[in-house]
């Protein structure tokens, strides 16, 4: 049984990159077929395969590898087991090419199961750099890669220099890019955020000010995540913003992430009349949250690239992103109290949104993928 494109899912990230490039996918009637795995197929991180189905989508197979309790040794340990569904699963229906996202750890064992079955293998995102071990893999998924669409120029041009063959090689921007431009059209939500999502903590009133927190564990720093968060959270609480705060990604150390807030949650109860607390969102409802939020502060990719296209200032926390191409918007800091909630009062107290940037791309990504697959498939 033969398909041609298989997309692989991996988290919610990987899934708000890949959505403008499905779309294009099925407007030009290209037969591909989805494969969840990961963080994208588990409850505990807010069921993204439900979404993708309520989006209009099929799921061809699911990949169940992820080893409960993220540290360092479960998620080599799942790394190992992805490898092993993965090769099954291809050896069962021979897709001609595999697209891959990202640089996250899970990503890379879809990519060496197709290579040594000699299945093509299309990588989104290569040639970034962002100081931690998310490089090596990342650059190990470029080199074990056929096609490669990277977000900017200087990716492009690092790609050249650790890659043999620069013939395939398109540079294409981010794709998120292209849902926070339709969003950056819109002045006011599209949903009901209540009657859509459930989550737990105090009900924020979108009338007035509030912020987006996404703080996720760094591989490089694992025992640190706890002590890390801890002074976000202080910072948040005295700041007495409204925050809608997302639980962490499935990196090393989220386990303890989660730990630690739900403690907080629990025993400050009365000091938590600022935060709720939500797992996950469609692509485009969660720009819409952005876009009208009066910031966004931790230290997820979204507030470089998607924040920077639709100017939402970002405080961008320690050293999970060192080496991102940023924007007038983002303003890094450490893993300080005092300074975070300087930063907080300086930027988000009095929102000012900067201008389009369009480092990561001018919203075409998607046309752009779908466009060059056709033509190698």
């Amino acid at each position: 049984m033969t398909k041609k494109i298989f997309i692989i899912i991996t988290s919610r990230s990987s899934y708000s990159k890949f959505k403008s490039i499905l779309d294009e996918l099925k407007k030009k009637k290209i037969s591909f077929e989805i494969i969840c795995s990961s963080s994208s197929v588990l409850e505990k991180y807010g069921n993204l395969d439900k979404q993708i189905v309520s989006d209009g989508y099929k799921i061809f197979e699911k990949v169940y590898n992820n080893i409960e309790h993220e540290s360092l040794e479960n998620n080599s340990k799942s790394v190992g087991m992805a490898i092993i569904e993965f090769s099954g699963l291809f050896k069962r229906f021979r897709p001609k090419m595999i697209v891959v996202m990202g640089d996250r750890y899970e990503v890379i064992a879809p990519t060496i199961a197709a290579s040594y079955q000699n299945i093509l293998v299309s990588h989104v995102q290569g040639g970034e750099i962002s100081g931690n071990i998310d490089d090596k893999v990342r650059d190990a998924i470029s080199c074990l890669s056929d096609y490669h669409f990277p977000a900017t120029q200087k990716s492009a041009i690092r790609l050249k220099k650790i890659l043999k063959n620069h013939k395939n090689i398109f540079l294409v921007g981010c794709p998120s890019i292209d849902l926070a431009k339709k969003v950056k059209k819109k002045s006011f939500m599209s949903f009901d955020f209540y009657k859509t999502y459930s989550g737990v903590g105090s009900k924020i009133d979108f009338s007035k000010k509030y912020i987006v927190v996404m703080q996720h564990s760094v591989t490089d720093e694992y025992g640190s995540s706890q002590e890390q968060v801890l002074k976000t959270y202080e910072a948040i609480i005295e700041s007495n913003l409204q925050t809608i705060w997302f639980w962490p990604n499935s990196d090393a150390g989220s386990f303890d992430i989660s730990k630690v807030l739900r403690k907080k949650r629990e025993l400050d109860n009365k000091n938590l009349s600022n935060i709720f607390f939500i797992k996950n969102m469609s692509p485009e409802h969660f720009l819409e949250l952005l876009n009208r939020s009066n910031g966004i502060i931790g230290n997820s990719s979204a507030a470089i690239r998607e924040c920077s296209y639709l100017g939402v200032p970002s405080i961008n926390i320690g050293s999970r992103q060192k080496g991102r191409e940023i924007g007038k918007n983002v303003t890094s800091t450490n893993h300080s109290k005092s300074k975070i909630l300087n930063l907080i009062k300086k930027k988000f107290i009095n929102k000012k949104n900067n201008k389009v940037d369009t480092t990561y791309g001018n919203g075409k990504a998607g046309f752009k993928i779908a466009n060059i697959l056709s033509h190698l498939v």
